[in-house]
């Protein structure tokens, strides 16, 4: 830089070759569509000597053979751009000579295929990640990005756990890798029964539904197997395991063949193959699993906010009283049916509210024999097994407060923002709890191990001293 002043203050011509890849000690720049990284030091010349700037292009004429032409520079004035804002602190500077250099040189690689083809065979521009912990991120101070170019080129396939509490859980991280990569198609690969209720959150730009299991099978039919062969297709150029990190899920990868794979390895099980795994080695009885996976996210290079704001419903509360009594993928984690019998009677008596029973087609056969102990009581409501996910998500939405199970349900109305009470026996309110920040309240069962030992009464108390029950 300081030979280059000096040539310059002597009249001197300085040639640089910009369009190489500066990787992290340059600036971010925007080139044919996608982020590249690219040199400054023509914008700290140019400012500090306001000399014309000129392009030098080589035209191949045959082996060893080319003539080579120059063109003045025109610098456009700096245009603001609102969408800079997104990056939170990160700055994006008006580098006019950085963006007029690029401009130009998108303009004669896409007016000839020649020209096209003896500059892209010996570059990687868009190569801007060398560190692991870099690749989901963009790590330079210095941004020159012009946002109203960008295109969405780098795909990252995010595949999402099986199960509706986990997903809710893990929308702070999609959240997350949405906001650092603004230059990335993000995909979300979930069961189909998910779909609908993502796509309404229009937190990722594209949804791709698999199958599950057949019922009552360990094994999964091969029509799953064919979809993920499909979605090959679309060429992934990361992969983020979250959910299925069993032998199935390393199946997964392979059938969709991404060129990075990551997924979080904890210590005390099977390193899976076809991966980066990061060691979750600060795992503990004391660490909520989606703080799991901002750390995961942290060892990724994604440092940004961690957003657990709930949805803002427009959907106004009525006189009900949620219930979900069931929890599909663990039978331990239900309170006994005649407690909740119990308890309905307690509701019954000290409020006016409706009591609306809802869960999972599974859920069906518990909240049946439920409503069989109040078959005369209109103000007891069985939905369960009747809903849609999104019709299930208006409902409970209805709901002054919801009480239930450590299940999917409780998570959902947690974050819809409706006040929750959530009765814990054997699983862990530290790794599992709701997480959004929305009114919530924990029972616990007395002997964890025993969760009859958790009385009706006693959650009625506890509802009481919490101005839940007048």
């Amino acid at each position: 830089f300081f030979e280059a002043k000096e040539i310059l203050k002597r009249n001197g011509i300085v040639v640089i070759l910009f369009d190489q890849n500066a990787s992290e000690w340059g600036i971010l720049e925007t080139f044919l569509g996608r982020v590249a990284a690219t040199t400054y030091l023509p914008d700290l010349l140019y400012k500090y000597f306001l000399c014309p700037v000129y392009m030098l292009m080589p035209q191949r004429l045959g082996v060893f053979q080319a003539k080579c032409f120059a063109e003045h520079l025109t610098l456009s004035p700096k245009q603001e751009d609102q969408s800079a804002a997104d990056l939170g602190p990160r700055q994006n500077v008006d580098y006019a000579v950085a963006r007029g250099m690029n401009i130009w040189l998108e303009e004669k690689l896409r007016s000839s295929e020649d020209i096209c083809c003896d500059w892209l065979w010996v570059h990687n521009r868009w190569h801007v990640h060398r560190r692991k912990d870099h690749w989901l991120d963009l790590p330079h101070k210095r941004w020159a990005v012009d946002f109203k170019r960008l295109e969405k080129k780098i795909k990252i396939f995010i595949r999402m756990p099986n199960w509706l509490g986990d997903i809710i859980m893990a929308l702070p991280f999609v959240k997350a890798v949405r906001q650092a990569r603004p230059d990335t198609q993000l995909t979300l690969i979930v069961r189909q029964k998910f779909t609908q209720f993502l796509e309404n959150l229009h937190i990722s730009d594209c949804i791709l539904p698999i199958g599950c299991r057949a019922n009552g099978k360990t094994f999964y039919p091969l029509t799953y197997y064919r979809q993920l062969l499909e979605y090959r297709q679309l060429k992934p150029d990361f992969l983020i395991r979250i959910g299925n990190n069993s032998t199935t899920g390393d199946i997964e990868t392979l059938l969709l063949n991404p060129q990075y794979c990551f997924t979080p390895y904890f210590l005390d099980k099977k390193k899976p193959y076809l991966s980066e795994c990061i060691v979750m080695d600060r795992d503990g009885p004391k660490v909520h699993q989606t703080e799991n996976l901002r750390y995961f996210l942290e060892n990724m290079g994604c440092r940004g906010p961690w957003d657990l704001t709930p949805l803002e419903s427009q959907i106004k509360p009525t006189n009900s009283i949620g219930l979900i009594c069931g929890s599909e993928n663990n039978p331990e984690k239900r309170w006994p049916n005649a407690h909740w019998v119990d308890l309905i009677a307690i509701l019954l008596k000290r409020t006016d509210a409706h009591i609306v029973l809802f869960g999972t087609v599974d859920d069906h056969v518990i909240t049946q024999k439920i409503k069989d102990q109040f078959k005369e009581e209109s103000r007891v409501i069985d939905r369960a097994g009747q809903t849609s996910l999104v019709e299930f998500s208006n409902e409970i939405a209805h709901c002054r407060w919801v009480i239930g199970n450590d299940t999917g349900g409780v998570h959902l109305a947690n974050f819809l923002k409706i006040p929750t009470v959530v009765l814990f026996g054997p699983s862990n309110p530290y790794k599992t709890r709701p997480i959004f920040d929305a009114p919530l309240w924990i029972i616990q069962s007395p002997d964890p191990k025993n969760f009859k030992t958790l009385t009706a009464d006693f959650v009625a108390e506890t509802l009481s001293h919490n101005n839940l029950l007048s």
